[in-house]
């Protein structure tokens, strides 16, 4: 069976999951965001949790890790750009960083963009060809789902 790694940058958690390809959860964990004690102490924590998700499987058995960060992200370098929840993140080159220290595969999005397709694919959206996804938390985000793309 595969798996694949879910992880969700927040500015006062992070969660992470592993879920099978169904999209049903199996594993998760939570810790609370170090928001302030600068990047590195946060990819730290990143990268802990990830471990956690594979722990126990075999290299072969992960597909890879999205990550969810806030702010704006560049999807073709993979670097989170801004996050303003969290205290020096600027111009992080995220996917990097966290494939040189776990070895996975990592896809970077934004969090709100990744929030609306989960909902729009497993959750209240499911079967909706146009959707709206809205989030007010540590920070105000959303993302559409127009025409079922």
């Amino acid at each position: 069976m595969k798996y694949s790694i879910g992880v969700d940058l927040g500015g006062t958690q992070i969660r992470a999951v592993r879920l099978d390809r169904d999209g049903q959860i199996l594993a998760h964990q939570r810790v609370a965001t170090a928001s302030t004690s600068g990047p590195q102490v946060v990819i730290g924590q990143i990268e802990q949790l990830i471990a956690a998700m594979v722990d126990g499987l075999a290299p072969e058995e992960i597909t890879g890790a999205g990550v969810a960060s806030p702010g704006p992200v560049d999807l073709r370098t993979g670097v989170a750009l801004q996050a303003p929840t969290i205290a020096g993140w600027f111009n992080i080159p995220l996917k990097a960083l966290l494939e040189e220290r776990t070895g996975l595969h990592i896809e970077l999005q934004n969090d709100a963009n990744m929030a609306a397709l989960g909902e729009w694919r497993f959750g209240s959206g499911r079967g909706c060809a146009d959707f709206a996804y809205v989030t007010i938390s540590t920070g105000i985000g959303g993302g559409i789902i127009a025409n079922n793309a």
